[in-house]
């Protein structure tokens, strides 16, 4: 009787499993962000049943994102496809263009807190950038604009279907140190991270954005490629599942007639872009059936 080896399991169905959980989580939170959260601060107002929901459906796709990429063996690398992929060329162009964005606005803040903090005190400019940041937002910003030029490369490589982004090693890090100097500029704010909702969220988030970029960045420097497989798909549908909380958990408010959160916390376009980029590249590398094995 045919019987389909575990090890050899498609991650194809996790896929369709992300989606499903997208739509669920994403549509609590823009409950949540239309009815609990306070649009000042970023804080909850109070905690209702979604609240709780929500953590359980993150945790629970955790579990199942984390079985699927344990126990699927068909895939070593990114297998691009031949042929022109449309939907992973329109993810990474919008990833691009809200990097650019992303860095823009990074440097302008930069210059704000420099301009703030000069003008109040007698700081010097290395005590001004370490008191608010600024060496993490300019880490976030060099590495927003040579991601740019990565996520180009592996674009160009998924429609001519090679490899041909594996000759850019260096290049590959970009996206972890941005991911990196993001984070790190997060983690300097002195809040509850629990009570501030959206900020809980981006942290997850960018921790599981760090795993996928060094993921993808050991798989172009082809390191251990079968296992950095197995953590790419795990990091990249859990970012892609948060990116989507995140991102478009604030647009759909905001189109909803909701106002968007404080500046410290207001929609990001990298949000947006990182969860087409991710979502449409598992698309495109995923295999289309399981492996069986014929036994008596």
């Amino acid at each position: 009787m045919k019987k389909l080896k575990i090890s050899k399991l498609s991650p194809t169905p996790l896929v369709i499993i992300l989606a499903v959980f997208v739509l669920v989580c994403t549509s609590l939170r823009v409950l949540q962000l239309s009815t609990i959260v306070d649009a000042a601060t970023g804080f909850w107002i109070t905690r209702n049943a979604t609240v709780w929901i929500l953590y359980i459906l993150c945790i629970v796709f955790f579990l199942i994102s984390l079985i699927f990429s344990y126990f699927s063996g068909i895939m070593t690398t990114p297998n691009f496809k031949k042929e022109s992929n449309i939907g992973f060329f329109v993810g990474s162009i919008i990833f691009a263009l809200s990097l650019v964005y992303e860095a823009i606005t990074s440097l302008i803040n930069i210059l704000n807190h420099l301009t703030s903090s000069l003008s109040s005190s007698s700081a010097s400019i290395y005590s001004a950038l370490v008191s608010t940041g600024g060496f993490a937002l300019i880490i976030e910003t060099i590495f927003s604009f040579i991601s740019i030029i990565f996520v180009i490369f592996v674009t160009l490589s998924a429609i001519r279907g090679n490899d041909s982004y594996k000759k850019h090693t260096v290049l590959a890090l970009s996206p972890v140190l941005w991911a990196m100097g993001r984070l790190m500029y997060y983690f300097i704010e002195p809040v509850s991270f629990r009570n501030v909702s959206e900020l809980f969220f981006r942290i997850i988030l960018l921790c599981f954005a760090c795993i996928f970029f060094m993921s993808f960045a050991r798989i172009t420097a082809g390191i251990n490629e079968e296992i950095s497989m197995k953590a790419l798909w795990f990091a990249g549908t859990n970012t892609s599942l948060y990116a989507f909380i995140c991102g478009f958990g604030q647009l759909f408010a905001i189109i909803g007639g909701h106002a968007s959160l404080s500046s410290a916390y207001a929609l990001n376009f990298a949000d947006i872009g990182l969860a087409l980029f991710t979502f449409t590249l598992l698309l495109t590398v995923t295999p289309l059936d399981n492996e069986v094995e014929t036994n008596d």
